[in-house]
């Protein structure tokens, strides 16, 4: 996949890079020792969507690392749990702004969706920013979140809601600078534009 490709350079210097298998046993620690939720549940009329709050918390491993972020929403009685696996182990201290939470509605039918800050997993994060989120869309069939994988592989996703696509621009170590769009085709999110250009070599060329 696209983001281990990138990656692959923090495999080879970081012992960390290849994540260790760790228990399913959960942590009580979450943000700023506290369960996360939104501020005030959204309200959308004629809709179970109405009344969701959330919480997160954070799963580690063996090695007491956090491996992954667990998101719980949950309404009444009616609880759902989503799992966002980390690139690899963060120590909780390094887990920055991981964790915060957004109310959006990612694909544009009127009705906020869920989405997760996972943290920046680039080869030099701060430098070569690359940030990763978990997204859980509202299917009004079901009356239910729904995890969108599709995703967990965008790096520094911006939804535009007046053009109705998502945005990602990223850069690599070597110079690569990279401009997706994605839009949403029969329920999927597709991308629809990908150019790429290398800023070492552009400006070799106005040399």
């Amino acid at each position: 996949m696209k983001k281990y490709v990138i990656f692959a350079l923090v495999i080879l210097v970081m012992s960390c890079g290849n994540k260790t298998t760790g228990s399913n046993e959960t942590t009580e620690d979450t943000i700023g020792g506290t369960p996360q939720t939104s501020v005030e549940p959204v309200n959308h009329q004629d809709t179970e969507r109405a009344g969701y709050t959330f919480k997160v918390s954070f799963r580690k491993d063996e090695n007491d690392q956090c491996d992954a972020l667990l998101l719980t929403c949950q309404s009444g009685d009616k609880k759902q749990e989503f799992v966002g696996e980390f690139n690899w182990s963060k120590d909780e201290d390094l887990l920055g702004d991981a964790g915060e939470i957004t109310e959006e509605d990612i694909n544009f039918d009127g009705i906020p969706d869920v989405v997760v800050y996972l943290g920046d997993f680039g080869v030099n994060p701060g430098l070569f920013s690359t940030f990763y989120y978990m997204a859980c869309v509202w299917n009004p069939q079901r009356q239910s979140f729904e995890r969108c994988e599709a995703y967990d592989e965008l790096i520094n996703p911006t939804v535009d809601a007046e053009k109705k696509v998502i945005t990602c621009e990223y850069t690599n170590p070597i110079g690569d600078v990279f401009h997706e769009v994605y839009a949403w085709k029969d329920g999927k999110l597709t991308l629809t534009e990908s150019t790429s250009h290398n800023e070492l070599e552009d400006e070799k060329e106005e040399e």
